[in-house]
């Protein structure tokens, strides 16, 4: 990884309200490079799940938090069956470095605004 962010994610399997059973990521890399931010992310979308929102909408909210904490994620498609852009997301992430730990605090402050 040429900024030397971390590859690695933060994930869990999750059982929907529904009794379906899932896996959803967070990409720490996406995340600020922050182990820390990536954990609060996948807890608000596990929140979002929590209360039936469908796994595009989760992704899509999980983007807006990749954006809050200063990355770039990659576009979303429309529809699960079309296949994702591939971006270098890797000049964003320098120039968004610096802000990761303001963003952290942005990130927090809108967990607790959630619940």
């Amino acid at each position: 990884n040429e900024q030397g962010l971390p590859k690695a994610l933060c994930f869990e399997n999750l059982r929907l309200p529904d009794g379906t059973k899932i896996r959803f990521q967070v990409a720490i890399g996406l995340s600020g490079g922050s182990v820390e931010s990536a954990d609060k992310i996948l807890r608000l979308c596990y929140m979002k799940f929590m209360t039936g929102a469908s796994k595009l909408e989760v992704e899509q909210y999980r983007a807006s938090l990749y954006e809050l904490v200063g990355s770039t994620a990659p576009p979303l498609p429309a529809e699960h069956g079309e296949k994702k852009q591939k971006t270098s997301g890797s000049e964003a992430n320098k120039a968004n470095k610096s802000r990761t730990l303001g963003a952290t605090d942005e990130l927090l402050e809108r967990l607790k605004k959630e619940g």
